[in-house]
């Protein structure tokens, strides 16, 4: 991280455009992350595996509801309205 300012997603997940994970961790990017993002939101997994993003735990759920918009591209939508463009799958 030689340069690069390192914060945690709890801090800056409410002021970002684009969220890239490629960690090879789990859960790296769950509920409470993509609550407290912006509407339009971009979140993509970049790594080998797709469980940097809990959807399954958290985003699978009966109050948000799911858009395929191609192959790999979701809109999730929350109740207000928001949208999370996700690129995970």
């Amino acid at each position: 991280m030689d340069g690069f300012r390192v914060v945690r997603m709890e801090e800056v997940a409410a002021q970002v455009d684009v969220v890239i994970t490629c960690t090879g961790n789990k859960n790296v990017v769950v509920r409470k992350h993509l609550d407290r993002m912006k509407n339009g939101c971009i979140v993509c997994n970049m790594g080998h595996s797709n469980s940097e993003i809990d959807l399954p735990g958290q985003l699978r759920t009966a109050e948000l509801r799911w858009e395929r918009v191609r192959n790999h591209v979701d809109h999730v939508i929350w109740p207000d309205g928001k949208r999370i463009l996700l690129l995970a799958e």
